[in-house]
């Protein structure tokens, strides 16, 4: 079942790195952002909040989710705790962002994007799976 929820931690943070490559681009070729499901995803991702030190939080997103993907590879073949302990402690990272980027959207911009809560999604699930599993490995 460990291998199963390492394969899911795997998987999830694949999804989220195709999200954040997608707005990357977006973001970069100067195109209007299709939004599905909600409206507002222009508006949100290009507020004066959607980028950190001049670079597209979409592209900091995507080195995260593709350090997380790289880690959890690497987690599968070594099954080395400090591995897991580093995922662990960069999906809790994310995690506070991903609140504080939810705020943003819900009480700062007052639009939503489809695509920033997909990557919330991920985010939180990459989060509460690394939890269980550092936890569960450091209980055994």
């Amino acid at each position: 079942m460990k291998r199963n929820l390492v394969y899911a931690l795997i998987i999830i943070a694949f999804i989220g790195f195709v999200d954040a490559f997608y707005l990357t681009a977006v973001h970069y070729s100067n195109v209007s952002l299709p939004c599905f499901i909600t409206e507002g995803c222009d508006i949100v991702t290009t507020s004066k909040y959607s980028e950190i030190l001049g670079l597209p939080v979409s592209l900091l997103g995507t080195f995260f989710y593709l350090v997380i993907f790289i880690s959890g590879l690497l987690y599968v073949d070594k099954n080395n705790k400090l591995v897991l302990k580093i995922i662990h402690i960069i999906t809790f990272v994310g995690f506070l962002l991903t609140l504080r980027f939810l705020y943003l959207q819900a009480i700062i911009i007052k639009s939503w994007c489809s695509y920033c809560l997909v990557s919330a999604l991920t985010s939180i699930l990459l989060f509460v799976l690394s939890a269980y599993l550092y936890h569960k490995k450091n209980l055994n």
